[in-house]
């Protein structure tokens, strides 16, 4: 049945209503059962000198690494992440990056969407990629995608380190076609191999030119270029 209690002292003649038993009694307190999508275990990690705290189930839900590990059984059944005193400790990987990929899977705020620079995109692309969250990675590389479109260096960078395969020949072939030589910077991310690839081809671009003489002419515009990059670029680089 229910009660009705009146505040009388608030000044608004403002009216509190308990509908049902009282929510703190002991005989209520006795049927509680726990909620199957909202009563949420946490977890503790350790990442350099920085603890995080956060609920555990996006971790069991998106990440095929942190499934298994969860079902490991635990020395003396303690396992690691319970408390702050004894957190689950992950190594090489930096505060900043860990804080990065928490953003992406517990946004601050439901009405704004977490805004991430490309550095740090590419911080949640890595774990992702180490910790085998296939639908975080996915998001990170769609975004990538949108950011670093007029960045063929990075592309390629990102495209090597993380299979990012459809942005291989792309990148390539902005980097063959465009008017500017390889900076030192772009050559030291690259490598020398593949410096000397591009070099290459950029060289062969010019010379299947259609022009009258084989000198060197600044003028010329590489994309102009009469070579089948595709099937030449495939070749060299092994891409299938």
């Amino acid at each position: 049945m229910s009660t009705q209690h009146n505040n009388r002292n608030s000044g608004a003649g403002a009216q509190w209503f308990f509908l049902g038993p009282n929510p703190l009694s002991s005989s209520s307190m006795a049927t509680n059962r726990n909620d199957p999508l909202y009563y949420i275990d946490l977890i503790t990690f350790q990442v350099e000198d920085c603890l995080f705290r956060v609920p555990r189930s996006q971790f069991e839900k998106e990440s095929e690494y942190f499934q298994e590990l969860f079902t490991v059984p635990a020395p003396n059944n303690k396992p690691d992440g319970l408390s702050d005193e004894q957190p689950l400790v992950l190594k090489g990987v930096e505060s900043d990056s860990f804080r990065q990929l928490l953003r992406v899977l517990y946004p601050r705020d439901f009405k704004v969407k977490e805004i991430l620079t490309v550095g740090q995109w590419a911080c949640v692309l890595a774990l992702s990629d180490m910790y085998r969250f296939p639908r975080v990675r996915a998001l990170a590389i769609q975004q990538l995608d949108k950011m670093i479109k007029k960045d063929p260096t990075r592309r390629l960078v990102l495209a090597r380190q993380f299979e990012i395969d459809p942005w291989v020949l792309p990148a390539l072939k902005s980097l063959v076609c465009r008017e500017e030589s390889l900076t030192a910077e772009e050559g030291h991310r690259l490598g020398m191999d593949t410096v000397i690839k591009i070099a290459n081809f950029r060289e062969r671009c010019y010379l299947s030119s259609d022009r009258y003489d084989y000198k060197w002419d600044l003028k010329k515009v590489r994309g102009e270029a009469t070579l089948d990059l595709t099937e030449e670029l495939s070749k060299e680089f092994g891409i299938a």
